[in-house]
């Protein structure tokens, strides 16, 4: 039932898949899990000769134990890809032969999200869709928050990956939907860079870390409200922003956390496998398998004269796409999801380095 409540982020009302004209289409490199309901129809209709029977004995396996939500999953085939998947339009088998009805509910939401806090529900996309992503990039303003039309969620196969009682005990959680305005309202500080955004929110979490957590026995509200207080005055934000920008951020120690995180990714065999391969290579540098220590010094002062020189070029247009990735996220993944505020921060910290080196590494 809709709620007047209920949000979105506005380039998600206009979301439309691309189907088979997709650049990177999402039926790979992944295992979909089926839940009951969806296995017998598809069973049944196999059986039936409505499609094929040998594909739904090959690549479909129940699990062991079984349960309605999670009773079997379609493995990927040979190749990576969903056994569904016709190679000739690009479209799914399921889909094409028997209807959207007929599709299990992993593969009926992707790329959309539903979170539900309290009464409201929430409607967001993961931005592994590369049409997500484009959309999410195109504009300042893709990422505002909107009203939900009840059409774009009123698929009976879509369920919530997180549902978050307002009335919890814990007042990490209580007091979960003010944090995250707060934490909305520091990222639309649009006339500070995002670094200093980030420092902010970063600086902020930091000073509540000792009595703001996940079953906290030391919550104060008195201190809670004091340190928001700080947040909505100018004077304070402008001298906290003077001196993270005279603070000498040394390039070593965001990378020594960057880069081994994504020679772990490529030494797996995953979507990120080939471009990783080419931006080593454009590097010149090579990972010694088995290696766990690395010397990234060459890499380190390549990247950083490639970052100085595409900043110049590109530094509005990178600083959108980036915020507007952290807009996502922010909405998407609630602070709750980890045991602190701060964790939550960090974690955004190392999404947002990652991609910063990934944008200005891809030859």
């Amino acid at each position: 039932m809709a709620h007047e409540s209920d949000l979105t982020l506005r380039y998600v009302t206009e979301f439309q898949c691309t189907g088979g004209d997709c650049p990177d289409h999402c039926c790979q490199q992944w295992q979909v899990i089926m839940d009951k309901a969806t296995y017998e129809g598809l069973e049944a209709a196999a059986t039936r000769g409505e499609t094929s029977l040998q594909t739904l004995r090959t690549h479909v396996v129940k699990n062991k134990p079984a349960a309605a939500n999670n009773y079997a999953t379609i493995g990927m085939d040979d190749n990576g890809s969903c056994p569904y998947l016709t190679a000739d339009s690009g479209l799914c088998g399921i889909h094409r032969d028997l209807g959207e009805s007929h599709l299990s509910p992993v593969c009926t939401t992707y790329p959309r999200q539903l979170n539900r806090i309290g009464e409201r529900t929430e409607l967001s996309l993961s931005l592994s869709c590369p049409v997500a992503a484009q959309m999410c990039f195109a504009s300042d303003t893709a990422v505002d928050q909107v009203g939900l039309p009840p059409e774009l969620v009123a698929n009976e196969k879509y369920f919530y990956s997180l549902e978050q009682d307002e009335d919890q005990a814990d007042p990490y959680y209580q007091f979960s939907d003010l944090i995250h305005g707060i934490l909305w309202q520091i990222l639309n500080l649009t006339e500070y860079p995002l670094a200093s955004r980030l420092f902010f929110g970063s600086y902020f979490a930091s000073r509540i870390d000792s009595f703001f957590y996940a079953g906290t026995p030391n919550f104060s509200g008195d201190s809670l409200a004091n340190e928001i207080d700080l947040l909505v005055q100018p004077e304070i934000l402008a001298d906290w922003h003077q001196q993270f920008q005279q603070t000498a951020a040394s390039i070593s120690l965001p990378m020594s956390i960057v880069l081994p995180i994504l020679v772990g990714r490529s030494r797996h065999q995953n979507s990120l496998s080939e471009p990783l391969a080419d931006i080593w290579r454009n590097y010149n540098w090579q990972d010694q398998k088995g290696a766990t220590q690395f010397d990234f010094s060459e890499v380190e002062a390549q990247y950083e004269w490639r970052r100085t020189h595409l900043e110049k070029l590109f530094g509005v247009e990178h600083d959108r796409h980036l915020t507007n990735y952290c807009a996502n996220h922010l909405f998407r993944e609630r602070t709750t999801g980890s045991k602190t505020m701060l964790t939550y921060l960090q974690d955004l910290a190392i999404r947002r380095a990652i991609l910063r080196f990934l944008i200005f590494s891809d030859p």
